[in-house]
């Protein structure tokens, strides 16, 4: 029997059955295009060049950024950091974490450094929890439009797939978009797919959100929580933009991290945030999950090491963390302004065009209607 298997191009190809279908298609984003603009980028001089619009990366507050950074006297190195380490996340910087969670997401209990794990970017995160939590296969439900990277990350390694729930987007009178979670949506939809044979295990929930640039309603959230703890399936809260909240909106934005007394079944609820957001910091890798489930904690702590965080950059991000007077005084003051500033100079065209958009209030992204243009 043959067993070698061919791509499209004739070549031979002896690898695994999991990854057929991924060389097999389109280069992904940022393995080609996002490469390209890096390499090829517009400029006056290089008209023909090409501007991302595509990556969600933020790079208004490099300057003091890089500048906090380099005060750091990271090069004198502990000895420590050569060895093995904790991949989960060092001790030192869970604990420094844990204090940073507790300051600025508010949560209803003190947050246990032991239930924190440090994971080399949100992507490692997704990866990870598909393994953990689903089998090939099986699937996660996301509320559409929303960011497109966490299809991938769950399924590329894991084969995890997702299920599609549209967000309830209203125009009123004037133009305006508005955008909500319904959580009768996610029932309809979760029966349908039950009633095909489909296998649920999570939820996932970006707030605030990529791509509307809005905070989602409290009550819709504690309405989606409700359904998936009787449904006993799990809510990821990717709240990655949560500090990057820059005026007032329709709601007030609320970590799910501060309801959780208000939940009998604690476990259900997967909490991440990382730097390359909030802090302008992609390029760390740099992100941590909060759960209450001790088989998920167990098998995090077992898995993560292909995607653990170098001690030196855990190290230089604990410095970031702790340092609350900067954050407060000059980092977030900073970022929040010239956030606002550019989103005011994208309404002010969208409002001459008279193009249709939701009012944004956090993150970096507007959503906007195009269908009559």
């Amino acid at each position: 029997m043959n067993t070698n298997r061919l791509l499209n191009d004739g070549n031979r190809m002896d690898l695994s059955k999991r990854v057929v279908n991924l060389l097999e298609k389109d280069e992904e984003f940022l393995c080609k295009w996002l490469h390209k603009c890096q390499d090829e980028p517009w400029s006056l001089e290089t008209s023909n060049g090409y501007v991302n619009l595509g990556t969600a990366e933020s790079s208004l507050c490099h300057d003091i950024l890089t500048a906090k950074i380099n005060e750091i006297d990271f090069f004198k190195l502990d000895p420590s950091m050569l060895r093995y380490f904790k991949f989960h996340g060092t001790q030192s910087c869970r604990e420094s974490t844990s204090k940073f969670v507790e300051k600025y997401f508010k949560p209803s209990e003190k947050i246990d450094p032991e239930n924190l794990i440090i994971l080399a970017g949100s992507t490692a995160v997704f990866d990870l929890l598909a393994h953990i939590i689903a089998d090939p296969g099986e699937y996660f439900m996301c509320a559409t439009p929303y960011y497109s990277r966490i299809a991938d990350d769950v399924y590329e390694r894991s084969l995890v797939r997702t299920i599609h729930v549209p967000l309830e987007v209203n125009e009123g009178i004037n133009g305006e978009l508005t955008a909500r979670m319904n959580v009768q949506w996610f029932e309809e939809s979760y029966n349908e797919s039950i009633s095909q044979g489909k296998t649920i295990r999570a939820i996932v929930v970006v707030n605030p959100s990529n791509p509307l640039g809005i905070v989602h309603c409290k009550d819709d959230l504690l309405s989606i929580v409700e359904f998936a703890i009787r449904k006993n399936l799990y809510v990821i809260f990717d709240e990655v933009y949560a500090l990057s909240i820059y005026r007032d909106g329709k709601d007030e934005f609320c970590s799910i991290l501060s309801h959780l007394n208000s939940f009998p079944q604690q476990s259900n609820l997967i909490w991440l945030w990382g730097l390359s957001k909030d802090l302008c910091n992609a390029g760390f890798r740099f992100s941590v999950f909060y759960s209450k489930d001790q088989n998920i904690l167990k098998m995090a702590k077992t898995l993560c090491f292909s995607g653990c965080v170098p001690p030196v950059i855990q190290h230089l991000t604990e410095k970031l963390l702790t340092d609350h007077e900067w954050l407060d005084n000059v980092y977030f003051p900073r970022n929040r302004g010239a956030l606002r500033k550019n989103c005011e100079i994208v309404e002010e065209w969208l409002n001459k065009l008279k193009i249709p958009y939701c009012t944004p209030n956090s993150g970096m992204f507007v959503f906007v209607n195009f269908a009559e243009v």
